[in-house]
């Protein structure tokens, strides 16, 4: 039992230069945790509502704090069901989610994705990565409408994905003379839309993945169908706006067999909009962000029922990132089809690579 004895909240700096919120738990015994919520730039209607940074500080301290006072750290479930009653912002459960499971890992002298694992009954494993190498969309001041083009290398550890995202990445680099986007990925003009994706394809050791984030272009379904066709895509999230169930549908009838038609702002980590993917036999893959819903075991839930279904699960960091590494060890814990965690390059993304093989060399 860990009891919680303490919870303060503080305003950090995310890696857009904006403000987000910090949290501090701590437990009779003297252990002190801290954690912090990310924030998508590209935000789907259907997420989980956040306020602003200065309301987040004030209902830890005047909301939360008094409520989870007494609770034991370990149990995980309570403490996230409470959170949920409170009806706080979901920066603010997100982050005291967070902080919460890493006080249970460290009181039980474990490693976060293990005290993950046997919370909830999962089986841990290495995920594959989908590494954003070309930038667009909302993310960079170029020509491309698609937000990230990703290289998924073929390997069977997470050491040798690094290695080839590295070599791909640096060549692509010193190539294009490119600038560092939001996440991580270049940033560089190019001819079309297909160019990045014929320069990716010159790597043997990858397949190809694209996050199209349709909610911010303004192609005609027509005309993103005539490109997809010509893309041979591993993985293709978020290929339609959000609502457009009917034409995710088409796509996944007309590509399913060979790739990954993932959800994002389509489905938003929420199970309701999850079931109605399904019901519309819309996609076979699905993206999970715990602050799209607000709590560790909400996201958990969401991972369950897309398993039940045989969807592909891809975990993933958001555009307004910190330099905490959670989402490493949940997606280790729930062995996820896939995780994106931006580009090699910038601290807060590269904290959570360097997070990865840390409990690949040391841990697993």
């Amino acid at each position: 039992m860990a009891t919680i004895s303490s919870l303060t909240a503080r305003k950090i700096l995310n890696s857009r230069g904006e403000w987000t919120l910090s949290v501090e738990l701590g437990d009779e015994h003297g252990i002190r945790v801290s954690g912090s919520a990310p924030e998508g730039e590209s935000k789907g209607t259907f997420e989980a509502e956040y306020v602003k940074p200065e309301h987040a500080v004030e209902q830890v301290q005047s909301v939360v704090a008094p409520t989870l006072k007494g609770m034991d750290g370990v149990d995980q479930l309570a403490v996230d069901r409470k959170l949920v009653e409170l009806e706080v912002g979901a920066n603010v459960s997100i982050a005291v989610s967070r902080v919460c499971a890493r006080l249970g890992a460290e009181s039980r002298r474990m490693p976060l994705w293990k005290h993950i694992s046997e919370i909830y009954q999962t089986k841990p494993a290495a995920p594959r990565l989908f590494i954003n190498v070309l930038e667009g969309g909302m993310h960079a001041h170029n020509n491309l409408v698609f937000q990230e083009y990703l290289a998924i290398p073929k390997a069977n550890t997470i050491a040798r994905s690094v290695e080839i995202g590295r070599r791909v990445y640096k060549a692509l680099r010193d190539e294009l003379k490119a600038d560092v986007g939001d996440e991580g990925g270049l940033v560089a003009n190019f001819k079309d839309a297909l160019e990045p994706l014929g320069l990716l394809g010159r790597e043997a050791d990858i397949d190809l993945g694209m996050d199209a984030a349709a909610n911010n272009v303004d192609l005609p379904p027509a005309e993103l169908f005539a490109l997809y066709r010509q893309m041979k895509l591993f993985y293709l999230e978020d290929p339609f706006k959000e609502n457009d169930f009917e034409n995710f549908k088409k796509l996944k009838e007309e590509m399913g067999e060979k790739s990954i038609i993932a959800g994002d702002d389509l489905t938003t980590t929420n199970i309701t909009r999850m079931q109605k993917a399904k019901e519309e036999d819309a996609i076979n893959g699905v993206i999970i962000k715990p602050d799209q819903i607000g709590t560790l075991t909400q996201a958990i839930e969401a991972v369950s029922q897309a398993r039940e279904w045989g969807w592909a699960v891809v975990v993933s960091h958001r555009g307004g990132e910190t330099n905490d590494d959670f989402v490493a060890d949940l997606a280790w814990a729930v062995a996820a089809d896939g995780l994106k965690l931006g580009g090699l390059a910038r601290g807060e993304r590269i904290a959570k690579y360097n997070r990865l093989l840390a409990i690949e060399e040391n841990e697993a």
